[in-house]
């Protein structure tokens, strides 16, 4: 049996997580455990399957495996031969555990996160905006990673606080090259179809959690040179964090418990559109400007 921390949970488990530090603690707030999962009988046109069932959600790739999340407190895997060498971890460090968070009610963003020092913070925007792209170019200027694709936000004396996670970044090639003289360890990715590579920085944060001041939604821009960025308020603000939710770019929704946490969450914090140019060569440019104008 293993104990680890992670995304300020407590985690008692059967499968080794050798990307994650050791935790001593009493009581586990979720158990990962070998279990049976049926193997889906149809998979359409994609190479998994994700259903909702008994307070919990189960997820299965074909030739890999699966597990099911219940409750925010359990999720039983069923690897298939082989599949652990290939780094079946991976799958329940990112998917799994964002459904268990989700289904906690932790306002869990789809977004990556950098520690600046005494304050974070962090960039959301949909599949393909950059934002593993965005921690690497923080990574190569000295600022360690706090997570990449999981972020866990808890609000606590009148501040909102990222929480620690798993900073493993997934990098395109092109992104790859560009970052290639920086210290990233490739490890091994779950998903064969995947145009992305794992990739460990060296480089991340050891705080459990630090004040998060911003949230910035990228959006990348063919014909501008400089970065700029644009406060959002209202419902452009509400209508951007919630569209940035683990949960609703996975399963299209968001509970109620969830969603007047984040209206809360948006009073804390600034939300930002930051524009900046397409051009890879030009990342980082965003590093200087995002550093210059947190307060």
């Amino acid at each position: 049996m293993y104990f680890y921390r992670i995304y300020g949970l407590n985690i008692k488990s059967e499968i080794s997580l050798p990307e994650v530090k050791h935790s001593q603690f009493k009581e586990p707030d979720v158990s990962i455990f070998y279990g049976k999962i049926e193997e889906p009988f149809e998979y359409g046109d994609k190479n998994y399957v994700m259903e909702s069932e008994n307070r919990g959600d189960k997820y299965y790739m074909k030739n890999i495996g699966g597990f099911v999340s219940r409750k925010g407190e359990e999720i039983k895997i069923d690897p298939e031969e082989g599949a652990e060498e290939k780094g079946f971890r991976f799958l329940i460090l990112g998917l799994a555990m964002g459904l268990i968070l989700d289904q906690r009610g932790t306002v869990t963003f789809h977004a990556s996160a950098v520690d600046l020092g005494k304050k974070s913070v962090a960039f959301a925007g949909p599949k393909g905006a950059g934002k593993s792209t965005a921690a690497a170019a923080f990574h190569a200027a000295g600022y360690p990673i706090i997570t990449d694709d999981l972020l866990p936000v808890h609000l606590g004396d009148g501040k909102a606080y990222s929480i620690q996670g798993f900073p493993h970044l997934k990098l395109n090639p092109t992104s790859e090259e560009i970052f290639k003289k920086e210290e990233f360890s490739r490890v091994s990715s779950i998903n064969p179809k995947s145009s992305k590579n794992l990739y460990s920085p060296a480089k991340y944060s050891s705080k459990r959690k630090i004040h998060l001041k911003a949230i910035y939604i990228l959006d990348f821009q063919d014909d501008i040179e400089k970065c700029k960025s644009k406060k959002l308020v209202g419902i452009d603000s509400l209508k951007n964090i919630l569209n940035s939710l683990y949960s609703f770019q996975m399963k299209k929704e968001v509970s109620k418990k969830v969603s007047k946490k984040c209206i809360k969450i948006i009073n804390k914090l600034d939300v930002k559109k930051i524009k900046r140019p397409k051009n890879m060569e030009s990342i980082g440019k965003i590093v200087k400007y995002v550093a210059e104008n947190v307060k």
